[in-house]
């Protein structure tokens, strides 16, 4: 506003101080000019020949403005426990399949069976194998569950005859020279007999029972 007052208090000096030029009439007296040559009014006749001065009118240019400042944003405050960052993720995929049969027949592996308990070792030249039958003196039809007892009198251990009325018994010879051998079994009488030791295999002859009845 200030430069715009300065332009126009300019232009109303320039118009107050310029002079106006005198008329026809009054540079040449009334009279006219030699020659009788009739002087041809002014078109601008009974008005101002004042000529107005040309002031350039210089408009005010604004003064830039600044660009408002762009705030930062506002943070939000990390309080105690709070914890802040920026980062990028990272993105993955994948896919996978599968399929399968099958058939199978397998078999139960077999309990261990237990060893068995070793034999002890025999001394074959030392040892009497000895077998024999045990019959009915009348009928000849073999006798089962006769006691065959070996040096005593009781069945304690003793080998017992089986359904064919026959018994079998490992002997070890030592200095023994002959074995007493006492069949017994109720409803007979006992019978005896007396094998002289010798190592090896001895099958006795049959035994003869007699029946109590």
């Amino acid at each position: 506003m200030a430069a715009l007052l300065a332009v126009t208090l300019i232009v109303v000096v320039l118009l107050i101080t310029v002079p106006t030029q005198p008329s026809d009439e009054e540079a040449g007296g009334g009279s006219p000019a030699a020659g009788g040559a009739i002087p041809t009014a002014s078109p601008l006749r009974g008005r101002s020949d004042q000529l107005a001065a040309v002031v350039p009118v210089v408009a005010e240019t604004p003064a830039p403005t600044e660009a408002p400042t762009a705030m930062p944003a506002a943070s939000a405050p990390v309080g105690p426990g709070a914890t802040s960052g920026s980062g990028a993720g990272g993105s993955g995929g994948g896919s996978g399949g599968g399929s399968g049969t099958g058939t199978g027949k397998g078999t139960a592996t077999p309990a261990p069976t237990p060893s068995p308990t070793p034999m002890p070792t025999v001394d074959e030249a030392n040892t009497m194998h000895l077998s024999g039958r045990v019959v009915d003196s009348r009928t000849g039809r073999p006798i089962a569950g006769v006691c065959v007892a070996i040096g005593v009198t009781n069945c304690l251990r003793a080998p017992i005859t089986d359904a064919n009325g026959i018994f079998r018994v490992d002997l070890t010879l030592g200095q023994v020279l002959a074995w007493d051998l006492k069949f017994l079994t109720a409803g007979y009488f006992t019978a005896e007999r007396m094998v002289p030791s010798r190592p090896g295999q001895v099958i006795l002859s049959d035994t003869r029972m007699q029946p109590t009845k």
